[in-house]
């Protein structure tokens, strides 16, 4: 197995059991799938029971780390990354389908070695997206004219961490997810560090996803503001000056163009987290 997927879950068993059968099933070889439920409640063990069963009677591994109470995705992800033995990382929200074969179109992006830590590219249900889960699954026309358009198409910076993907090597050079935050800016915080060390990081137009958007997150209180507060003390950003100035410049250039190339998806912003 070459690659390991972590996933927190937290509730929601219906969205989540269709979005992780999914992904099993469009992997093209198998994966090491790491669940870590942050204490949900019984109909959601229940159903991650059911999905471990799936993936290893389909050829992959699977394990469901249980906590006691909600302990957040930076904890999760950093337990999940503490039981990496593979060549490749997928950190993945529970409410994302990825394409087929995305394992392997993923690696063969990481092999050519143009970002180090990566996603692809994420379409949010939040922003107007004129088709379904259902038609992106099936190859509708408006889901090939999109790939067709971003297939060569890459994006360094910033993403949201809807999807990170990279060898585990490079995650290790960047260290832990900070456990100080909880429920937001935590995957802003590890790709900023990566950057601040040199690691090339962006988003590759050749794998799509598809993303509920907070469909877990919206139901769990956080406090923002005080997760922006640790962010600007740990790496002297003034949210009020700097908060995607680069980020925004390429999300108006990227609309234009698709206003041009494609009317239809032109309201879709990609660099939504």
């Amino acid at each position: 197995m070459e690659i390991s997927v972590i996933i927190p879950v937290f509730n929601k068993i219906e969205i989540i059991q269709n979005c992780i059968s999914l992904n099993i099933r469009h992997a093209s070889k198998p994966c090491h799938w790491i669940i870590i439920d942050n204490n949900s409640d019984f109909k959601t063990k229940k159903g991650l029971l059911e999905l471990k069963d799936e993936a290893l009677n389909t050829g992959h591994s699977c394990e469901i780390i249980t906590e006691n109470e909600n302990t957040g995705v930076a904890i999760a992800w950093n337990k999940g990354l503490a039981l990496v033995h593979t060549k490749y990382v997928c950190i993945l929200n529970n409410d994302c389908v990825m394409m087929p074969r995305w394992d392997i179109s993923l690696i063969e992006v990481a092999e050519k070695n143009i970002f180090d830590i990566l996603s692809p590219m994420v379409l949010e249900t939040n922003i107007l997206l004129n088709y379904t889960l259902e038609q992106f699954l099936k190859g509708k026309e408006s889901f090939q004219k999109y790939l067709k358009i971003n297939q060569d198409r890459t994006r360094k910076g910033l993403f949201g961490g809807v999807i990170i993907f990279g060898k585990k090597c490079n995650f290790d050079k960047v260290g832990n997810f900070d456990t100080r935050l909880w429920i937001s800016m935590e995957d802003m915080d590890f790709l900023w560090a990566a950057i601040q060390k040199n690691i090339n990081i962006g988003i590759v137009g050749s794998v799509l996803a598809f993303h509920f958007v907070s469909i877990t997150r919206k139901e769990i209180k956080f406090d923002y503001q005080k997760n922006q507060k640790i962010f600007e003390q740990t790496w002297g950003w003034n949210f009020e000056l700097n908060e995607n100035t680069f980020t925004n410049k390429m999300i108006k250039s990227w609309n234009k163009f698709l206003l041009r190339k494609f009317k239809i998806l032109g309201s879709m912003n990609p660099f939504m987290p």
